[in-house]
């Protein structure tokens, strides 16, 4: 009996010690190499039964090019995933890389996912939904180009990327959220045709999401954005020159958003805006009077 509870005893701290190996606090963890043999060996952790996310690791800090693949092995019972998400600070502060690619089966970049990190090759792909708090903050990227399946950018997501030049983003009901582009030094940005998939949907850009962007120089506004927070546009103040583009019926019957926006979101620095036929001078005057 006694020899019985011993290799009992024996069995479960082999158990044990086994598990403390991939396991982060309460959360199971396993690595996997892409390209086998070549590639990086990243770290995920189960999200369900079938789908995993991409979560922190030390060793990232030295990787220079990351692939994710769409679908990975857990070793230690062969089982495959997809792989939907990028855990938050999952490449945060990595200043040795240089590109990253990102897989058709990625649904949500979390927070901090890529701050600080110096790789200036980044695609965002074209099933992603969501980009949350920070994500990108302080990227190098020079170019974004967002998918039409991106329904929200969350705080701070592109916020002080200093290289970032022209920002398009396919989807025009798009939720930008607070701060999102701020201090950011692109000079347009542009949105996607309102196609049909579009026509029903609203979308908002928030308080300060363009703030202190000083050479932002274009925006064209879509008719799927009803509702623009305040200063969204604002503190551009080295930039005299600024282009507006938005619905001018809207603007005609006096809509209190676009109101609003005229007289607290773009701020004193303005000099010049530029708009479309049709607008009426006696609603621009009483619009910017308060506050320009």
């Amino acid at each position: 009996m006694k020899t019985r509870l011993f290799y009992f005893l024996g069995l479960l701290a082999v158990t044990l010690s086994i598990h403390a190996q991939v396991l982060e606090g309460d959360r199971y963890e396993f690595q996997y190499q892409y390209p086998a043999g070549t590639g990086a060996k990243l770290t995920y952790s189960p999200l369900s039964d079938n789908t995993v996310e991409v979560v922190f690791h030390a060793n990232y800090l030295n990787l220079k090019d990351v692939e994710i693949p769409e679908k990975v092995t857990d070793p230690n019972d062969r089982k495959v995933y997809t792989v939907t998400s990028i855990g938050e600070i999952a490449f945060e502060n990595c200043q040795n890389m240089k590109s990253i690619k990102i897989p058709n089966t990625i649904r949500v970049i979390k927070k901090y996912a890529f701050a600080n990190n110096s790789a200036d090759e980044i695609n965002i792909s074209e099933n992603v939904e969501t980009i949350e708090d920070y994500a990108f903050e302080k990227s190098p990227i020079k170019s974004l180009k967002l998918p039409a399946k991106v329904t929200r950018l969350e705080r701070y997501a592109f916020s002080n990327c200093d290289l970032l030049e022209s920002v398009h983003i396919a989807n025009p009901a798009i939720f930008i959220g607070p701060h999102c582009f701020e201090g950011s030094k692109m000079k347009s940005v542009t949105f996607g045709e309102n196609a049909p998939e579009f026509q029903d949907k609203e979308g908002c850009i928030s308080e300060y999401a363009f703030a202190y962007c000083e050479n932002l120089q274009k925006i064209e506004i879509p008719d799927n954005m009803p509702a623009i927070g305040s200063y969204a546009f604002a503190y551009c103040a080295d930039q005299s020159v600024l282009d507006f583009m938005f619905d001018t019926d809207k603007f005609n019957q006096g809509n209190k958003v676009y109101s609003n926006f005229m007289r607290k979101m773009v701020g004193k620095g303005l000099e010049h805006l530029t708009i479309g036929k049709g607008v009426k001078k006696s609603v621009i005057m009483h619009s910017i009077a308060a506050d320009c």
